[in-house]
């Protein structure tokens, strides 16, 4: 009989002739023992190594220092955070221009329905009533409403030296 290495509970090893030996009393306490192994090494190595992040060390007392070759690193660092400060300026102006360029196209958009509300509001024109009623007509009759506009627009357009001359025709 052997004592299990991870409960202590003694076991009948299942081989004994062939391969390791067995030291734990099943495949649950096997698989403990393993995670056990692996956060005590975890935690070894947190211990072992302080934090760091470039050239900069978390110590175990938790503060910050440079390492000693870092000086160039820092200029470096700065340099980036300058650019990047520079950046954000760039971006903060574009974004205020962006919201006046809305502004102003808010007020275009208001004047523009304003405009719009006028025209719809001139609906009474006397010119927008007949043409109402010939588009009223066209689609009662579309026949005889072409027709009839064709017969207006020819006599619109007929040349002016024909009732010139039917005028001058008629006194003599």
């Amino acid at each position: 009989m052997k004592s299990c290495k991870n409960c202590g509970a003694e076991f009948q090893p299942k081989h004994e002739t062939r391969g390791h030996e067995q030291i734990y009393c099943s495949i649950k306490c096997r698989n403990e023992a393993y995670k056990k192994r692996v956060n005590e090494r975890a935690q070894a190595e947190q211990h072992e190594k302080p934090e760091s992040i470039g050239n900069v060390e978390r110590k175990d007392n938790g503060l910050l220092q440079l390492r000693s070759d870092s000086h160039t690193d820092l200029i470096g660092l700065l340099e980036k955070l300058g650019e990047a400060k520079t950046e954000v300026v760039r971006y903060q102006l574009k974004c205020e221009a962006l919201e006046k360029e809305n502004q102003e196209l808010k007020i275009k958009v208001s004047q523009l329905e304003m405009e719009l509300d006028s025209l719809e509001d001139s609906d009474d024109d006397p010119e927008n009533d007949i043409i109402a009623g010939v588009m009223t007509n066209f689609k009662k009759d579309p026949v005889n409403t072409i027709n009839f506009a064709s017969a207006l627009i020819s006599q619109l357009f007929k040349p002016k030296t024909d009732a010139q001359t039917a005028t001058t025709q008629k006194p003599s």
